[in-house]
Order: structure tokens, then C-alpha cells, then sequence
């Protein structure tokens, strides 16, 4: 459970921050979605932990302020609000992403029209953008050196360049989709015009506890096609929920797995606690990191696994500090 803070959220947290709600937002997501995750930007605003890792790397959390200022017109410490993710099914390219902040229009237009290779498409009173996923974010100098290598990786390979779509909504609310016709299913979702999880009685969203800052669940995993390390274990579960947040003045870190059945939950718990064991193998250089280790608790409940972790906010600083003095080695 550490680990994942440590890697996944740590430079989540360093460089962003908010002042306005950010809870999930059920209308955002289609009845159908099979997935989602979430990031509650102001609840992470209102997280101890938020400002020990901005004292702990100050130079590089103001670097990307300064940088979001002038590019986009946001000041990340008060603008963002939330950041939505979820799929209709598990298909590579099913992905939608909804972020929610107060930005400036006119810079982020201008930004994203200033991209090489960027498509317009006006589509029931708004503007679909699209253009390759490798050019996103970068200004039309940088776009032009690496266009004849992406070409020519693309005639060779027979394989066309990736893609990403996106619009903004309104003055509060962008949509990015590897798919226009995802993006547009997003925008139909959003003003209304399709159903979604509001006032639904979903397991996406059932299992969401009070002080989360990130929040992940799946469901239907029997229906993932993909191979690799992980996939094949998450087809054994019918439901899987993830949420990190900050509760009493402590972090906390929940994983729940529901199985097909008890025998697979009970295998399962025995691969979490060796990779709980192996962690805590890893952090024997790093005592605060040891230390943070001691507080997993993994159980089973018939099909269903926990594994819980929960820390002190002093103990997570001096971890910190312990990393930071690592990466100077």
C-alpha cells in the first residue's frame, strides 16, 4: 500500500492543488461505464500530507504553477477541482477523461490551435479538437523536427499515428477521449442527453468512503481481453475498488477485491501478502518507509479480500525526507 502512495501519488500531489469542490460527480459518468477513477483536487488541497510534499520539493511544485499560469491560465493552488476517468468496456482506446477547473478559454484555445497537426471539427455548438497523441502539448517547432520520424515509423510499421480527442465543454469542464465518438458520447452524457450513474445504484461508486482523495472501481472484469502480469487475475474478480485519502489526520489506503468465489479469494490473499512482504523486504534501507510498512492489515470475508493501511502524517514526512535524500545520492 506504501508503495502505490509513494509512486503513484506522490508528484500528483506536489504539483496540483485547489480551493473549490472536486467530489464525483455521478452525472459525468455514462449508466454503462464498466470503470472509473477519480481525483478529489480540493479535498487534496484541504490534506496535511499536500503540504508536507510541496515543503519537501518547493522549487519543483513552483516550477509547474509558474508554468501552468502562463501556458494555460490556471493556477493550480486555486483552479482545479477534480479529474474523472472511466470506459464503457476495457478496450485500449476506451477512455475518457473529464477535468474540471477554472482556466482561461482564450489561452487554452490558442494553446491547443498553436499545436501541429491539430484537427477542428464543430460538432452540435461545440469544437472538437484531435490530433496525435505525441504532438499533444507540444508547440508547432517541436512538432515539425519529429514529423518525419513519426511518418516514417507509421509507413513502416502499416500502422497509423495515435490519436487524441478533446472539447471544452464550458468555462469550468474540458473532455478528452482516444475516440470522437467517445468524446462526443461524453459531451451527450454531461449536458443531459444520456443516462448516467446519478441516482443509480452502482458498485462504482458504492464503496466510496468519507476523506478520499483517489478513487478507483471496476466491475464486469470478467469482460477484460487484455494479457500481461495483471489482467488475467483481476478476470477472477467480479468487483475491485482502490481508495487513498486522509482521515483524523492519518492517511489511509484501501484495496478491495471481491472474487468468483472463495477459493480464488483465498489464493488471492496469499499473493497480496507476498507482495506485501516483498515490499516491506525493499523498504529495510529506508527505516520511516519500514516503519509505514507495519501498519498493513490484509483480511478475507468469505470471497471478498481487504488489505488496509493507514499512517501518520509524521511518519509519511519523514519518509519523504528519506526519498528526497535517495534521489541525491
Amino acid at each position: 500500500m506504501v508503495t502505490r502512495f509513494k509512486l503513484a501519488l506522490v508528484w500528483a500531489i506536489a504539483l496540483t492543488a485547489v480551493a473549490q469542490a472536486g467530489e464525483l460527480n455521478p452525472k459525468q459518468v455514462p449508466a454503462d461505464a464498466k470503470w472509473l477513477a477519480h481525483v478529489d483536487l480540493a479535498a487534496l488541497e484541504e490534506t496535511k500530507a499536500l503540504q508536507k510534499v510541496r515543503d519537501t520539493w518547493p522549487q519543483k511544485t513552483e516550477r509547474f504553477r509558474t508554468w501552468m499560469q502562463e501556458t494555460y491560465g490556471v493556477d493550480p493552488r486555486e483552479d482545479f477541482e477534480s479529474v474523472t476517468l472511466y470506459g464503457t468496456s476495457y478496450g485500449k482506446d476506451d477512455c475518457v477523461m473529464i477535468l474540471t477547473s477554472d482556466y482561461s478559454t482564450e489561452k487554452v484555445k490558442s494553446r491547443i490551435e498553436s499545436q501541429q497537426d491539430v484537427q477542428k471539427t464543430e460538432w452540435c455548438d461545440h469544437t472538437l479538437y484531435t490530433c496525435p497523441i505525441g504532438k499533444a502539448g507540444k508547440d508547432k517547432s517541436y512538432a515539425q523536427d519529429q514529423q518525419q520520424t513519426q511518418q516514417a515509423h507509421s509507413s513502416s510499421s502499416g500502422k497509423s499515428t495515435d490519436r487524441v480527442s478533446w472539447a471544452l465543454i464550458d468555462d469550468n469542464t474540458i473532455a478528452y477521449s482516444k475516440s470522437v465518438r467517445g468524446l462526443k458520447d461524453a459531451i451527450e452524457t454531461i449536458e443531459g442527453h444520456n443516462e448516467s450513474l446519478a441516482g443509480k445504484d452502482s458498485k462504482l461508486t458504492a464503496d466510496l468512503p468519507n476523506g478520499a482523495v483517489a478513487y478507483a472501481a471496476a466491475t464486469s472484469l470478467d469482460s477484460i481481453s487484455h494479457e500481461g502480469m495483471l489482467f488475467p487475475i483481476l478476470r477472477q474478480h467480479e468487483h475491485a475498488c482502490f481508495v487513498l485519502g486522509e482521515r483524523d489526520g492519518k492517511l489511509f489506503d484501501e484495496l478491495k477485491l471481491v472474487a468468483r468465489n472463495e477459493e480464488v479469494a483465498k489464493q488471492m490473499k496469499q499473493v497480496i501478502e507476498g507482495y506485501t512482504a516483498a515490499l516491506k523486504v525493499s523498504c529495510m534501507d529506508s527505516e520511516p518507509m519500514s516503519k509505514m510498512m507495519d501498519n498493513v492489515e490484509i483480511k478475507q470475508d468469505g470471497s471478498t479480500v481487504t488489505a488496509n493501511w493507514s499512517g501518520e502524517i509524521e511518519r509519511f514526512t519523514q519518509a519523504l525526507n528519506n526519498l528526497k535524500s535517495q534521489q541525491r545520492r
